[in-house]
């Protein structure tokens, strides 16, 4: 017995557990947006080109390399032969965080020259070493944080903000979208079940005016009532097939048909989880763009502003000799010297003060600013239209239920009478009609509160 017992109790759990795991049709229409909607893939496009921008800073620092040689040769050329001239260079710039940016060049000349029909050359192998810095870098400016690097940062943190916005959005409009079909599609089945009861009423009119019981006028008031709930139900089938497209449309979907009007219990938390659990991510983005637009406004001073430059270039002089034994030159002595330069250059400065780049970032910084305080006071606008709204659905919910109860018990007394033939079959069928239209009623109600209720969450 305690083996049935526990038998039992193993397969109610396991039934509560799989009705709990069932998947509604509106989860699954969440999943197959995130995975197909063209806006949400354009926007994970951009967030990964985005990680892979702060992943290699765009090469902002990468180095530079690059050579030059020319030569020119006599006539009468060999190998062994010194040239009549010739100069190469190599140089390498790299460039370091706070707009320094540090310099190597290698120089070769070499030139001949005749003196009393004798050929001598002259060498000059250089090395110059330049160091370039901006006169204000970051960490001149009031931070150890790299603004380069930290601009990136930011750009990847502000388009996974706009990713999941975009996915926000998107869920917000099927959704919104999913509860319009299952209004529409109640408000079909209505107008079929009424449509059907007045086919009914016609043909017992019509068979009852052959024994003179009824008027035609009473048929043709029928039938021209009948074609009014048919061309409502035909815009409502318009209006539902128009709702079901743009649901496809969102999803990414061919095809779409209601199977399962069940709303999920839970909807704020699975939603939000499509989302990564992030609230308010447009929020978010705004306040981001506000830090961007700072860490460039530093970033755009350490560049525009002058840069000094340190120049060290130690050059070695060959001996000249005769161009015969030009290789034998670098086995002999040697005379040294140093140059050392110092410059300021003021050329970004200046350019900077020409194009009011500073004017320029105080407009778009206003304007950043402007953009989330009409954000603000536009979800709060929006958050309070959809509590009232569903203040009054609440009203016409109490209604609603009160007047359904009212309609199911009369339905119940009315199928006593019907059975006790004190009832015609059609008095009962009205009273069915009626229940029905007052139901589905009640369902666009919960449906609405639902929505609003979904949607007020979604914003907090």
């Amino acid at each position: 017995m305690k083996k049935k017992f526990l038998i039992v109790n193993i397969c109610i759990f396991s039934l509560v557990c799989g009705a709990m795991s069932q998947e509604t049709e509106l989860e699954h229409l969440w999943q197959t947006t995130i995975q197909n909607n063209g806006n949400v893939l354009a926007a994970q496009h951009t967030y990964e080109s985005a990680c892979l921008s702060r992943r290699t800073l765009d090469a902002t620092y990468a180095p530079s390399v690059s050579t030059s040689t020319s030569s020119s040769f006599p006539d009468d050329y060999d190998w062994d032969v010194c040239p009549a001239s010739a100069s190469s260079s190599v140089n390498f710039s790299q460039p370091l965080p706070g707009g320094t940016t540090l310099g190597v060049t290698g120089t070769y000349a070499l030139s001949t020259a005749d003196v009393n029909s004798v050929q001598y050359i002259s060498q000059v192998p250089t090395i110059s070493i330049t160091l370039s810095q901006s006169l204000a870098p970051f960490w001149l400016q009031g931070t150890l944080k790299n603004p380069t690097k930290l601009s990136f940062e930011q750009q990847k943190q502000y388009y996974y903000y706009q990713l999941l916005y975009t996915k926000q959005q998107t869920l917000q409009t099927v959704t919104q979208y999913y509860v319009l079909c299952l209004i529409y599609k109640k408000k079909i089945d209505v107008y079929n079940a009424s449509i059907a009861y007045k086919q009914k009423q016609i043909e017992a009119l019509t068979e009852l005016n052959k024994t003179g019981g009824t008027s035609l006028a009473k048929i043709a008031e029928l039938k021209t009532s009948q074609w009014s709930d048919e061309q409502s139900m035909s815009d409502v089938q318009i209006t539902y097939q128009e709702y079901c497209k743009y649901l496809k449309d969102a999803c990414g979907i061919d095809a779409f048909q209601l199977t399962n009007a069940t709303l999920p219990s839970d909807g704020t938390k699975i939603a939000l989880a499509c989302i990564n659990n992030v609230s308010d991510p447009c929020a978010k983005a705004l306040l981001l763009k506000i830090d961007m637009l700072t860490t460039a406004s530093k970033l755009t001073k350490q560049n525009s502003a002058p840069l000094l430059g340190l120049s060290f270039t130690p050059s070695w002089g060959l001996e000249t000799i005769e161009t015969t034994e030009w290789q034998s030159a670098w086995d002999k002595d040697k005379t040294y010297s140093w140059t050392a330069s110092l410059s300021l250059n003021f050329t970004s400065y200046i350019s900077s003060l020409y194009s009011h780049t500073k004017d320029t970032e105080n407009i778009q910084l206003q304007t950043a600013q402007d953009a989330y305080s009409y954000y603000v006071k536009q979800k709060r606008y929006v958050k309070d239209k959809y509590q009232t709204l569903l203040e009054s659905f609440r009203q016409q919910q109490t209604q609603a239920e009160q007047l359904c109860s009212e309609l199911a018990q009369l339905a119940t007394d009315s199928k006593q009478q019907r059975d006790l033939g004190a009832l015609s079959q059609l008095d009962y069928d009205s009273i069915q009609l009626q229940v029905q239209s007052c139901n589905a009623t009640l369902d666009y109600i919960n449906l609405y509160m639902w929505l609003y209720n979904w949607q007020i969450e979604m914003l907090e």
